[in-house]
């Protein structure tokens, strides 16, 4: 369902599922590393709010984060691309990591609610061979 692109010269796919925000972890790999980063794919009219999260990977402490997710994102950010379904997507949290994109583990927690009114948050995963496991905490 997620083809593993590079955004910069691909736009993002949609992974709407109605009224929840989707996370899928994406990844390309290199010639000596694997490019990670992390989508969030939420309905154009949303409610502003922010939701806690944590991701880190098992085999990197460089690829480490956490904090509120706050959506939708201010008009001022560059990085939200509208999908023809009327969702929208960013991606961030972007990490090159060395080895192959197979041997990376990451670790998804999805928090609770901080502030507003927060949709439900669901991960996607990326079925595809090849491609970083993820497990849900």
């Amino acid at each position: 369902l997620v083809a593993a692109c590079d955004t910069a010269q691909t736009p993002p796919q949609s992974a709407g599922t109605g009224e929840a925000v989707t996370l899928q972890l994406i990844s390309e790999q290199r010639s000596s590393s694997c490019k990670v980063n992390l989508r969030a794919t939420y309905p154009r009219d949303v409610a502003p709010h922010d939701r806690d999260f944590a991701i880190e990977g098992r085999s990197s402490s460089l690829s480490r984060s956490e904090g509120p997710l706050s959506l939708p994102r201010p008009p001022e950010d560059p990085r939200p691309v509208e999908n023809a379904d009327g969702s929208v997507s960013f991606d961030f949290y972007n990490w090159d990591i060395g080895g192959t994109c197979s041997d990376l583990v990451y670790e998804l927690e999805i928090g609770a609610c901080q502030s507003g009114a927060c949709p439900p948050m669901v991960f996607q995963p990326d079925r595809r061979p090849g491609t970083p496991r993820v497990t849900l905490l």
